[in-house]
């Protein structure tokens, strides 16, 4: 046990230094040389740096917390043509390479790989759905680029289903998401003040004095979605750090506090509210439901009081306004509250129209911004010719059609009941704590999912393949006990 604990120990350090590595080396390479010059030079010494630390015995464990590293850096690409491969894709090569050459070796494991649980069985006909929606598209090319990605993704997930065959990798590949994630983290705190550490252009928030706040979004482009892969693992870390998971709880701790201060500097007010809705259902599960009602009640009192005082704000707490409200003149927001939204009303008018035309496959998948124009409301609102509606439920029902949006409801469905139901089984062990963190943080995504478009995040479906690697241990761990009671019994 002490073995594998310092084993574990080891990995983390690798995965923080490595993190911290391309955290401190990628921005000033970004000011003076090409993005693929920078990814070139970065995975060069990612990968050299990991082959000298250990002695040249990768494992495709290894490959999948490279994986953990990319994430942060999402907008980061190496282009091949009208191609492109994120940092996550390029480690996923050989995390497949590897994976797939470990289960041809277990023969277990390849006798087991076709069978598939009915949560993928679904995800297997939602691709093929979406596959059928893509001859529709205006731009099959780009439809069909991008449902390869979302393939890939849902592939990923499976394949960690099968590799994580015991709870002591599980718990290490949790450990590493975690420690990555705090210490991208660091580094999105250090960006909301020093704009020299922004990899895109610099989203200035507010003025405070002579120090300038900027929304920090680590590697992405758009700070919202660096705030939905923090607040994905937000949720897990909390129940590991609640129950004692890992040994060093002042570690977790660190983590905790880092990754809430990581969300904040986004200053994403869909990643707030979707943590803070997450958390409420966490209480409301674990049956401290009269402490869930008086949160929710000061959540929903907040936002009322901030509106109906709004003059008031803007006048006396400019920082204040711009999180809040995001637009910088009272006038405008006072005049057209919608603004507040980003004209968000416009794009669901423009998707609710391309699905009524097209109900039944819709308008071809990733086509709702390039089909607006077509369907726009024409209110004056907003003045351009595209508009991302930024919801997935939206997107989905737009673009795959009713069919499409069912079958991906089904699967959260029982994707989430799925781990739901295990948590209540197991809920005194501390695998159980942990399948509750996983299913807080597909709440989480079904939460941000209302205003974003979040199918293709890449922390989401590593989670869904650890919900079932979990599941499918404890599985395995039963019908091992009842095996050995039944040929003790014939023995006997």
């Amino acid at each position: 046990m002490k073995i594998m604990k310092d084993m574990q120990r080891s990995k983390i350090i690798i995965a923080l230094l490595l993190c911290l590595l391309i955290g401190g080396l990628l921005p000033s390479l970004f000011m003076a040389f090409s993005g693929k010059l920078v990814l070139f030079i970065g995975l060069l010494l990612l990968f050299l740096f990991l082959l000298a630390l250990k002695k040249g015995r990768i494992t495709v464990y290894d490959w999948l917390i490279l994986i953990f590293i990319g994430i942060p850096f999402h907008n980061f690409r190496i282009m091949f043509g009208s191609f492109f491969l994120r940092i996550t894709e390029v480690f996923f090569i050989p995390f497949l390479v590897w994976g797939s050459i470990q289960i041809y070796k277990d023969k277990e494991k390849l006798k087991n790989l076709a069978r598939l649980s009915l949560e993928y069985l679904i995800l297997l006909f939602f691709v093929a759905f979406t596959l059928m929606s893509t001859l529709l598209s205006e731009n099959i090319f780009i439809s069909t680029y991008r449902t390869v990605v979302l393939t890939y993704l849902i592939g990923m997930s499976f394949l960690i289903s099968r590799l994580l065959n015991n709870k002591e990798k599980i718990y290490l590949i949790v450990k590493a998401m975690i420690t990555v994630s705090a210490a991208a983290s660091i580094f999105a705190i250090f960006q909301s003040f020093m704009p020299a550490l922004q990899m895109f252009r610099p989203i200035p928030l507010a003025s405070l004095g002579h120090l300038t706040i900027f929304r920090s979004g680590a590697g992405w482009r758009n700070p919202n979605y660096f705030a939905l892969y923090v607040t994905m693992i937000l949720p897990i870390t909390y129940v590991c750090k609640m129950s004692k998971l890992f040994p060093g709880k002042k570690f977790l701790n660190i983590c905790f506090v880092l990754q809430l201060l990581g969300v904040f500097s986004t200053y994403s007010r869909l990643g707030l509210i979707s943590i803070s809705l997450t958390f409420l259902c966490m209480l409301w599960v674990r049956g401290k439901r009269y402490l869930a009602v008086i949160i929710l009640i000061v959540l929903v009192l907040l936002p009322t009081i901030a509106f109906l005082n709004m003059e008031y704000i803007y006048k006396n707490n400019t920082y204040l306004a711009k999180s809040i409200f995001r637009i910088a003149r009272f006038e405008a927001v006072n005049k057209n509250p919608l603004l507040i939204a980003g004209w968000r009303r416009d794009a669901w008018i423009a998707n609710v129209r391309m699905f009524l035309d097209r109900p039944f496959l819709g308008v071809g998948p990733y086509m709702s911004t390039d089909m607006y124009s077509e369907y726009r409301p024409y209110d004056e609102v907003f003045p351009w010719e595209d508009l991302a509606v930024h919801n997935e439920y939206l997107s989905l029902l737009s673009e795959r059609g009713i069919f499409g949006l069912v079958l991906f409801l089904v699967f959260l469905l029982f994707l989430s009941t799925r781990a739901i139901v295990y948590y209540k089984n197991n809920k005194t062990s501390v695998h159980g704590k942990l399948m509750l963190g996983l299913w807080a943080s597909i709440m989480n995504f079904i939460w941000f999912s209302f205003g974003a478009a979040a199918i293709n995040s890449v922390q989401f479906w590593i989670n869904v393949g650890i919900i079932f690697a979990l599941y499918n241990c404890t599985k395995n761990e039963l019908e091992t006990i009842d095996n050995d009671l039944r040929d003790g019994a014939l023995n006997g």
